[in-house]
This record gives structure tokens, C-alpha cells and sequence, in this order.
């Protein structure tokens, strides 16, 4: 197995927060740098393209360079278990300047590295409900939802 080695954050899992889930949009966002010394092309897929809206799903960061990427759960879907579906994040090292991020992935033989990241809903209520989940999931450190391949 390759090592995945552009930094996430956030490294865990992705979660999707909202009072009204499945009735109005619910956004959350990944933040990807390259931590090489390479140029990269990347790539950001999902499990239903129906489902969530990702922005920008391709693109090409220079060494040290980071993007935010946004990722949407559409509005009147009916909201999955979570972990039912998840976020690939694909990449690929030696990026040619010339050549259109997206263009890059039309190479079948070149080596592709990738990190998956598995979503989860939660519901929110009143103010306290939303700090009791971030606290929370701040401990969640040792339930790892993130599997790298």
C-alpha cells in the first residue's frame, strides 16, 4: 500500500451539521496541502453525485500550497446512515504545468495515491446540543473513520 502524504484537516471524518437536515443544504468543508516537494494534481470524488456538490473536485497545488475544498449535501435528499457513503481523495505527483488539472487524470498508468474519508450526520438542536458535539467529536480521536489505501 502507498502512504497517503498530503495533509487533511480534518484528518478523522467529515461531518455534516444541520437543524434541518435533508430539508435545507448542509455544508462542511476539507482543507488539502501538499506536503511534498512535487507539484500534484488532485482529485476529490464521492459516492453520489446526486447526493453532495463538491468545490473544486480537481485541481494542481504547488509544494507547500493548500485548497479548501467545499462539500455539500444537496438539499432534499433523504439523509443516509452514516457511513454509508464516503469522500475519495485521490492524487498524483509530478503535475505537468502545461497541461489542465483535470486533463491529468486521463492517464491510466500514472500512480494514483488515495485517502478515504467517511461521512456522518448530526442534527443539531439548541446551542448547547452544537458545543456538546464538538467537544465530542473532539474525543472521538481514537474512533478513526478515515481509512487510507
Amino acid at each position: 500500500m502507498a502512504e497517503f502524504k498530503l495533509q487533511l484537516d480534518p484528518i478523522e471524518k467529515i461531518v455534516f451539521n444541520g437543524k434541518k437536515l435533508g430539508e435545507e443544504a448542509a455544508a462542511t468543508s476539507i482543507k488539502i496541502t501538499n506536503s511534498l516537494k512535487d507539484r500534484i494534481s488532485y482529485k476529490v470524488k464521492c459516492t453520489s453525485n446526486e447526493m453532495f456538490r463538491i468545490r473544486p473536485p480537481v485541481g494542481a497545488l504547488k509544494p507547500g500550497e493548500s485548497v479548501t475544498v467545499n462539500l455539500v449535501f444537496n438539499a432534499g435528499k433523504a439523509v443516509p446512515d452514516s457511513g454509508k457513503h464516503y469522500f475519495a481523495i485521490y492524487y498524483i505527483k509530478g503535475a505537468d504545468e502545461k497541461k489542465a488539472p483535470r486533463a491529468l487524470w486521463s492517464d491510466k498508468k500514472k500512480k494514483k495515491k488515495i485517502n478515504i474519508y467517511i461521512y456522518e450526520f448530526t442534527e443539531l438542536g439548541s446551542a448547547q446540543e452544537t458545543e456538546d458535539l464538538v467537544a465530542f467529536n473532539n474525543l472521538l480521536l481514537d474512533d478513526i473513520s478515515l481509512y487510507k489505501i
